[in-house]
């Protein structure tokens, strides 16, 4: 006998445990069944999460590397069309960058790709024959050159190419 509070009512319960055991272990089951639900959506929303970041980056960075596609695009097309003649290797010689105006004047059918030894008419007048190895000065003089579409006068300035650190 159990009294219900603030009445003058008295509760009469009689329980059967063995008989509530079944309906107590179908309910406990229902409830982890959803705890495992819930955990496994949980860790579904997590994934997709970090998908949608990892595409947000992507797609940022996609867009960046077009506009700097088109920022080397625009500079190319400056570049080949100024008249002038750019040529920079690495330190091991190779071919960083030659503009079609250098090509041109070094008399070669096309610019040489990028990350191959400078092609012979083109190492001398690039070199000099004064670059040291342990050349580090930029310098800026008047030269006279004698290339296949004949003699010319250029502006030559010789130097090692700096990174934002300054690092060579």
């Amino acid at each position: 006998l159990v009294p219900v509070a603030g009445t003058d009512w008295w509760l009469l319960m009689k329980s059967d445990t063995a008989a509530d055991l079944p309906e107590l272990l179908r309910d406990t089951v229902w409830v982890g069944l959803a705890a495992v639900l819930a955990l496994a959506i949980t860790v579904v929303m997590f994934r997709l999460r970090r998908r949608d970041d990892a595409l947000a980056w992507a797609h940022q960075e996609e867009r960046l590397q077009v506009t700097n596609l088109r920022t080397l695009q625009m500079l190319n097309a400056v570049m080949n069309g100024a008249g002038v003649a750019v040529v920079a290797q690495d330190t091991l010689g190779r071919t960083l960058l030659c503009n079609a105006e250098a090509a041109r004047i070094a008399g070669l059918p096309e610019k040489p790709a990028p990350g191959t030894p400078l092609p012979g008419p083109l190492r001398p007048i690039v070199v000099g024959g004064e670059q040291a190895e342990g050349h580090v000065a930029v310098t800026t003089e008047g030269e006279r050159w004698s290339t296949p579409v004949g003699e010319r006068q250029f502006t030559v300035t010789r130097g090692p190419l700096r990174d934002t650190r300054g690092q060579v």
